[in-house]
């Protein structure tokens, strides 16, 4: 429990950095995603070793293989592209106003 209040502190403290100027601090950011990755990976692997079969009926709220396959799919895998390529855009954005100063 103490480990995991840890964490979400870590997970404040760089979103704040983070947020507070994303052009400079994008590693801060990019830490965040790569923890989300993380704990969804950690999702899907605590399902599989409990054995749970692959549902397609059920509560979406409930805990299952299936919703720890597709969290991974729909907020882990952008989360892991964003770790390692970064966010292009502003550096786009920077390069259009040097355009419009000309």
């Amino acid at each position: 429990m103490v480990a995991l209040v840890i964490v979400l502190d870590a997970i404040a403290l760089l979103l704040a950095i983070g947020l507070y100027n994303p052009q400079r601090n994008e590693w801060a950011l990019r830490m965040i995603t790569g923890l989300v990755f993380t704990a969804y990976l950690a999702y899907l692997a605590a399902e599989v070793r409990a054995g749970k079969p692959l549902l397609l009926t059920g509560s979406r709220g409930e805990e299952s293989l299936r919703n720890a396959l597709l969290g991974l799919l729909l907020i882990g895998w952008p989360c892991i592209k964003f770790t390692f390529t970064g966010f292009d855009g502003w550096k786009q954005e920077d390069e259009d106003r040097e355009v419009n100063r000309d």
